[in-house]
């Protein structure tokens, strides 16, 4: 994972675990090439800052992470991502 050791950036208080104005510019690109609406999947979503940033731009977004947060708008789902967990989703249209 990058990290920035200069200094810490954040999206709507979230902490970003990323280095400074990768997030920015990572949506910047996201936009140029995903329309709107679509549905992502953010695995390891950690805090939650990239999953916020993509809700907010608007994607149909699902987090997951080994520790799930409840206090989004949308899902954030246990997953831990050295097991299968793809079963989780095949249901899902």
């Amino acid at each position: 994972m990058l990290r920035s050791a200069h200094r810490q950036t954040s999206y709507k208080g979230l902490i970003e675990h990323a280095a400074a104005g990768l997030h920015e510019r990572a949506i910047d690109l996201f936009r140029k090439h995903v329309p709107s609406g679509v549905k992502v999947l953010d695995l390891g979503s950690g805090g939650g800052a990239w999953a916020k940033r993509l809700f907010d731009a608007p994607y149909a977004v699902t987090a997951c992470d080994l520790e799930p947060r409840d206090d989004f708008e949308f899902p954030y789902r246990k997953a831990d991502l050295n097991r299968d967990f793809s079963e989780m989703f095949e249901k899902e249209g």
